[in-house]
């Protein structure tokens, strides 16, 4: 999946899949292919998933890049059968908590 966005084309990488199941990893490079965020999804139990991360890189803070892979995480848990997802977000992360 391309993205397009005002300052640069990023690319939504695929599937992980795991021994318990399936899992998903998704990462946005830029036009160079260096990767500016990243998301970890467990695998779909019971109609339940975990975000398990997300990470942006600094330098790209404030593009919409953590919203995006964000977004990315949680329609892939959706097409995984999930009917609630849960994330942990550590409160002295202040940005986090915007998302």
């Amino acid at each position: 999946m391309i993205v397009r966005t005002r300052s640069s084309e990023l690319f939504v990488l695929g599937t992980l899949v795991v021994a318990l199941g399936t899992a998903w990893a998704g990462a946005l490079e830029d036009s160079e292919g260096n990767v500016v965020a990243f998301a970890f999804n467990s695998a779909v139990e019971r109609g339940q998933g975990r975000i398990l991360a997300v990470a942006v890189d600094p330098e790209v803070w404030g593009n919409g890049y953590g919203r995006l892979i964000l977004s990315a995480a949680t329609y892939q848990l959706a097409a995984s059968d999930a009917i609630k997802a849960t994330i942990k977000v550590r409160p002295d992360i202040t940005r986090s908590l915007r998302l």
